[in-house]
This record gives structure tokens, C-alpha cells and sequence, in this order.
């Protein structure tokens, strides 16, 4: 038998002749015949590894460029194409790097600016398909889900899909993602128009199966009840959009698993990325700041020095407690628990460090670096000589320190020196007290390191800001709420500048039931369909109170509210109204209309002759509500789905409530027995303070809760309704006039 004889195979057969033969040929010297063999071999092999080539595809996989993850938050992840040197592969790996050059610089310097970068790579591979996909943001940020890149190499083609190809290939058009989206939109929870102009394909995926999934990005119109336009990040699969939630563009177990892991996997396992966050280059200087902080700091908070932490520094410029503003470094300082303590500052020039404190309106604690007037050190060897006695009995290791607190507490009282003393223990600091003296009559005031409480003790030192150039967040919902009647919906108005137009502070006495003054501030509504048209009761008033909280009372004409007389007769007429036996009326009565705190959990209304006090004051529930007139009385609606529902029907309220709206509960109220007046498919809901069903109250007049299913249908709320729904029912209180 013999073996096949051709030039891709050997004889291994005949004996040890043959073998000779063989290994002679091995190490003979060429010979000149068998060119044409040799030519035909060489092409032959080419023409097989061209074969091989063509279907067999690319060897491309993906390598990692770039991963970075420093202290400070920033991640960049950058990869690239291997194993292909095919022209599209190298357009695609140009492309990444130039994405990496954005945001080289927070690389090179991370602390240029309070930003930081989050860029991270989500990669997926099939058999034939890499999808490369990049989610990008720079935070802080507003306003934005981030972008999103991608790119899909086809192995093999060697070239990249398309944005044509992959709408053929998912049997889809541009118009048909669009309207996936605008569809989504206006089914949410608010129901929000998107902007087409904003409207983009920002890439796309294959999967292993051919399926095609679009990443789609797309802003919203001026949203329902006044929501800032936001650009969203969509996800399209099957027919379907969805919000891409956490920025992740791809389910989890589709996604590759690297070694060293991504940000996608080591976030999970809560261990960091492989070898640890780069620490990211900062200035020496800046450095010893926060370092100083961490020493000094547990001193003037009174804490354990272990138990603090102190942020990165995140802004150059800061207002001093002078005419100027004072160029520094500024740091966040937190508890273990999170909780915001102070802010350290660290200037620029002097090397003075000192902390302030979220929402105290006083001066701030100076640690080092300040020139202290010989007046104030005055004041501090009194104190201590006053404090010594106090504290004699001190262990050894034990002291008193104090920290001053310059000059000024607000613009109104007058110019005082502060000390804080704080007391060493072996646990750490405690603080004993704060110390002011006058720096007119020497008197001097002791409150245990709570401004709010000296301020309020000491009547006359408040004053109302001249402006506020944000009344719509400042005063949030009352102002907006009135803008939104004046409009009929919630689109279509505007306000600027909320300016102080007069101001009343009261005396010392019981009439002003615990309140600092009464401002007006000029805040007139603009409509931008009614040119001309101008706001009739434009003056917003306002109450403080000693416990620093601003009391809404109603918005005026000037000749009602515009000049201090009338101001002031408007709020003695408060008062007495408070006096003659409307102390269960909370908020304002002249303006005859409803009235809601949302931070106090108050509701009055003259018209129905009531105030109404949710179960929790400040509690966050209160903030959705939304208290409306009806036909019947009064209805409570749970706010997202009311706003929802308005949206939806042309921004028009209703004046009664229509199945859908989201009504928690409506109270009939008359001076005829509402009983007659209940649905078929309304139920009495018991609230605490309300009279019995068939019972007047003291007013006279008679008031009944009723509740409905049909008022909200099964969905996303659902949960939430029934729970504030109890909630009122648990703990609501009343009071009839």
C-alpha cells in the first residue's frame, strides 16, 4: 500500500533505505530544479492564509488604555482595539484617545477647579460583534444625565457598524426611536414633552443574537408645574425606551468581566479598584490646610478628632464677615455619620484658618492666624478669671481653652468680641460655652454656642435681607403655587427679584406673639401671553419669627402692604384677629382665600371657616400636598399625581375631583348636613378633630372626610397614598372659627 506522495506530505514507510534517502535530501544543497514547485507552493500558501482570513474574521479583542481612579471621585477609562491593525480599528482606537484628551487634564491636574470627571467604559463581546460604549459626566453637575459614545467593531468585516446599518439591521427607523421616547416621556410620572430638536442617536450595541439596542439621548421641554428641562439618557430594545438608570448602559451580565475589574465590577464588591485609588497631587499648602483642620477642628466642635472628616478643598473665593470678600481654600468638615459640622477656610494670604457653620448668621471660630485686639484679650482674661473658680477641681491633663469669634453677629446688633471656651478632656473636646460682650456697654452674654438662641434672647437684632434673588426656591411652593393661578397652568409665567419694600420689627411685647417683624417684598408676576396685563397684589408679606423661620402670609396691594403704616396695620390686625379668638387660624386671614405652609404642615382657610395642622410638622409628607377648593369643600391631593394629572389636561385645575386626580381626601364642609352630598363610591374617613358625622361644630357649620378609589387609579402611587393617607388620618388636628 502506498502513503499519498504529494508536496505537503512525507513516505514514512520503505526502511532504513528510504530513511537515508530522506534525511540525505534534508541536507543536501539545493538544487535548481523544482522552481516551479516552489512558486507553486508559495502561492498556494497565500491564497489559503487569504482563505482563512476572509472567514475566519479578525483576532481583534480589547485592551485597556487607561484606568483611573483617584481619591478625589474622577474615573477615566479608556480602551482600545488589539489584535487588528484593519483601518477601521485604528479609526475606532483614534476616536477613544480623543475622548481620553478631554479629560487628560483631571488626570494631570485634579485640582485645577471643584470638578471631577467620571468616564467609564462598558464593553461587550460576542463571536463577530466588540461594542464599545462610554458613559461620560463632570460633576457637580445639573441638568444632565451625562453623554454617552459608542463604537461596534464587526470582526468579520473587519469594519465598524454603522448607525444605517444597525437601524436596517433592528428593522427601525430615526422617527420611530423619537417617538419611543417622546412616548415614554409622557406617560412618566410628569408628563413632559420632548424637545425633537434635542433629539439624538447617541449609539448602539449588537448583541450575540443580532438584537440591536439603541442608546438615545434627549432633553425635555419646559416641564409639567414648572420642572427644569432636563437631557436624559435613553435605552431602546424591542420597540421599548427606557431611562437608563445609574449610567449604565448595558445589563450586568452582559458586560465583559476584566482583570484588573472596571469600575462596573469592583463598585459591586465595595473593595476599590486593583491596587487602590491614585492619591491625587495637591498642593502642599492646600494639604496642610486640611491637615490643620483635622488637628484644630474636634477644638472648636467639641468631638473626638477621630470621628471628623474633612473634604477636599473645592473653592477659591468665599464671603468674609466684612465688606470684602476674603480669596481662600475651603473645606467641608463631617461628622462619622455624615452629618455637614462646618466649614473650615484657609486664606490665601496670612495663613488664617477658621471654620463657619451651616445656617448661623454669626461670625465665624478663628483656629490660628488671626490678630486678636488687645480690647478682646481683655475680655477673655475676665471670662477666664470668672471661668476658673468654675473649674478648679480639673483633672491634671485637663484645660480650658479659648477660641475667639471676632466682632460682628449680624449688621443689626451692635459690635461685640466672642470667645468660645472649650474644655480638654481625655475623650477629646466638649464645649462649655460661647461669651459675647458689648463692646458699647460692657454687658456681657453668655449662650451655650447657639447664635439663634442669643439673637433671639436679645429682641431687635434681626433684619429682614434687602433682596432675594431667588424667590422661587426661597419661598417654594407659596410664590409658585400664586404664579401658577395667575397663569392657569404651570407654564407661561415668570418672576424676578424679590426686593424689600418695607419692614415693621416689633417691640418687646405679648402683641407680637413671638415674632421679630413683618416684611413686604415687591415680587410682581409677569405673564408672557397678556403683554401689558400687571400683577394687582404684587407685595409678598412675611412674618419672622424668633425661632428664625419666614411665616407666609398673603400677597397685597402697595396700599394694603407697600408702605411701613400699612404694614403695620396689617399685621396688628393680625394679631388682634389672633386675640378676639382666631388662634386656631394660623396662616392669613385678610386675604380671604386658602392658605398652606407646607413646612409647618398648616392649611387655613376662611372660607371654610377651619385650620388644619397635618400630624407632622416638617415632616416631609407635607411637602406633598396640595390643598384645593372644590364645590363640596376642600380637597387634599397627593401632589406628583396631581401635577401629573394637570399636565395632562391642558394645565387646567379642576374645580371639583375627577376620577384620576389623585385626591387623598375631600372634606365636605356647610352649614347643611353633607351627608346627603356623599358618592356612591365614597367612603367617610375619620380624621381626629373633626366633629361625628351629623354633628356641627362649634362654628356651626358641618364638615365630613370621604375618601375614594376612584380618585386615583391602581399605579406607581398607589403605595404612597395609602400611606400619607393613614398618616392624616392618624394624628390630624383642627380648629373651627
Amino acid at each position: 500500500m502506498r502513503a499519498p506522495h504529494t508536496y505537503f506530505s512525507t513516505e514514512f514507510h520503505g526502511g532504513t533505505r528510504a530513511v537515508r534517502a530522506r534525511l540525505s535530501n534534508l541536507f543536501a544543497a539545493p538544487r535548481r530544479r523544482g522552481r516551479l514547485p516552489l512558486l507553486g507552493l508559495v502561492l498556494l500558501v497565500g491564497a489559503l492564509g487569504g482563505l482563512v482570513a476572509c472567514h475566519g474574521g479578525s483576532s481583534a479583542t480589547m485592551a485597556m488604555d487607561t484606568q483611573y481612579y483617584d481619591d478625589r471621585g474622577s474615573i477615566l477609562e479608556i480602551p482600545q482595539i488589539t489584535g487588528d491593525r484593519s483601518e477601521a480599528a485604528q479609526a475606532i482606537n483614534a476616536a477613544l484617545l480623543a475622548r481620553k484628551a478631554v479629560y487628560q487634564t483631571y488626570v494631570d491636574d485634579p485640582y485645577r477647579d471643584e470638578s471631577w470627571c467620571e468616564v467609564t467604559a462598558w464593553p461587550t463581546t460576542t463571536d463577530r460583534y466588540l461594542n464599545l460604549a462610554l458613559v461620560e459626566n463632570v460633576y457637580p453637575t445639573y441638568g444632565s444625565d451625562g453623554t454617552l459614545f459608542s463604537w461596534v467593531y464587526d470582526k468579520k468585516a473587519r469594519r465598524e457598524v454603522t448607525r444605517e446599518q444597525a437601524l436596517e439591521l433592528a428593522g427601525t427607523t430615526e422617527a420611530d426611536l423619537r417617538e419611543a421616547v417622546a412616548v415614554l416621556l409622557a406617560d412618566g410620572e410628569l408628563s413632559l414633552p420632548l424637545d425633537p430638536d434635542t433629539f439624538e442617536i447617541r449609539g448602539f450595541r449588537i448583541d450575540a443574537d443580532g438584537e440591536v439596542t439603541f442608546y438615545l439621548g434627549g432633553a425635555n421641554r419646559d416641564g409639567a408645574e414648572g420642572m427644569d428641562a432636563w437631557y436624559g439618557l435613553y435605552v431602546w430594545s424591542g420597540g421599548t425606551a427606557a431611562r437608563m438608570t445609574g449610567a449604565q448602559p448595558v445589563p450586568s451580565e452582559g458586560l465583559d468581566q476584566r482583570e484588573p475589574p472596571l469600575w462596573y465590577q469592583w463598585r459591586e464588591t465595595g473593595l476599590g479598584p486593583e491596587g487602590g485609588f491614585v492619591t491625587a497631587r495637591m498642593d502642599p499648602e492646600i494639604l496642610a490646610g486640611a491637615d490643620a483642620l483635622r488637628s484644630l477642628a474636634p477644638q472648636a466642635l467639641g468631638t473626638d478628632g477621630g470621628r471628623l472628616n474633612v473634604s477636599y478643598a473645592y473653592s477659591d473665593v468665599s464671603h468674609a464677615y466684612s465688606d470684602e470678600d476674603l480669596a481662600c481654600w475651603c473645606y467641608d468638615i463631617f461628622g462619622s455619620d455624615g452629618t455637614l459640622l462646618a466649614q473650615g477656610r484657609k486664606s490665601w494670604t496670612g495663613g488664617v484658618l477658621s471654620l463657619c457653620f451651616p445656617g448661623e448668621p454669626g461670625p465665624p471660630i478663628y483656629l490660628a492666624g488671626v490678630e486678636i485686639p488687645e480690647a478682646a484679650l481683655d475680655f477673655q482674661r475676665q471670662i477666664r478669671e470668672e471661668l476658673i473658680p468654675q473649674y478648679s477641681g480639673l483633672p491634671p491633663g485637663e484645660e480650658i481653652s479659648f477660641l475667639y469669634r471676632g466682632e460682628v453677629l449680624t449688621e443689626a446688633f451692635p459690635p461685640v468680641w466672642g470667645f468660645r471656651a472649650v474644655r480638654q478632656t481625655e475623650k477629646g473636646w466638649a464645649v462649655v460655652n460661647d461669651y459675647y460682650q458689648d463692646q458699647e456697654d460692657r454687658q456681657v452674654m453668655e449662650v451655650n454656642y447657639d447664635l439663634g438662641g442669643l439673637l433671639a434672647y436679645f429682641r431687635g437684632t434681626f433684619r429682614f435681607p434687602a433682596s432675594f434673588a431667588d424667590p422661587e426656591e426661597r419661598f417654594y411652593p407659596e410664590l409658585v403655587q400664586r404664579a401658577r393661578r395667575l397663569a392657569a397652568g404651570p407654564d407661561g409665567w415668570s418672576m424676578g427679584e424679590m426686593t424689600l419694600a418695607a419692614a415693621v420689627y416689633f417691640p418687646e411685647d405679648a402683641s407680637a406673639r413671638g415674632y421679630e417683624g413683618v416684611g413686604a417684598y415687591l415680587c410682581p408676576v409677569t405673564l408672557a401671553d397678556r403683554p401689558g396685563w400687571e400683577d394687582d397684589a404684587p407685595y409678598a408679606v412675611y412674618l419672622y419669627d424668633i425661632g428664625g423661620r419666614y411665616t407666609y402670609v398673603g400677597n397685597f396691594t402697595r396700599e394694603e402692604a407697600g408702605t411701613r403704616e400699612a404694614l403695620r396695620a396689617l399685621a396688628m390686625g393680625y394679631f388682634e384677629n389672633w386675640e378676639a379668638g382666631g388662634g386656631g387660624r394660623f396662616l392669613n386671614y385678610v386675604a380671604g382665600t386658602d392658605h398652606y405652609d407646607p413646612q409647618g404642615g398648616f392649611f387655613t382657610s376662611d372660607g371654610l371657616h377651619l385650620s388644619w395642622q397635618t400630624p407632622g410638622s416638617g415632616d416631609g409628607d407635607n411637602l406633598a400636598l396640595v390643598f384645593r377648593s372644590t364645590e363640596r369643600g376642600l380637597a387634599v391631593y397627593y401632589r406628583y399625581a396631581y401635577e401629573r394629572y394637570v399636565a395632562t389636561h391642558g394645565g387646567v385645575e379642576p374645580v371639583s375631583v375627577p376620577p384620576g386626580s389623585g385626591c387623598l381626601v375631600e372634606l365636605l364642609a356647610g352649614p347643611g348636613d353633607p351627608r346627603e352630598r356623599v358618592g356612591e363610591r365614597e367612603r367617610p374617613l375619620a380624621l381626629e378633630g373633626l366633629p361625628p358625622p351629623g354633628t356641627p361644630a362649634e362654628n356651626g357649620w358641618y364638615y365630613l372626610a370621604v375618601t375614594s378609589e376612584e380618585w386615583y387609579p391602581i399605579s406607581r402611587y398607589v403605595t404612597d397614598y395609602l400611606r400619607i393617607l393613614e398618616w392624616l388620618s392618624d394624628g390630624s388636628t383642627f380648629g373651627f372659627y
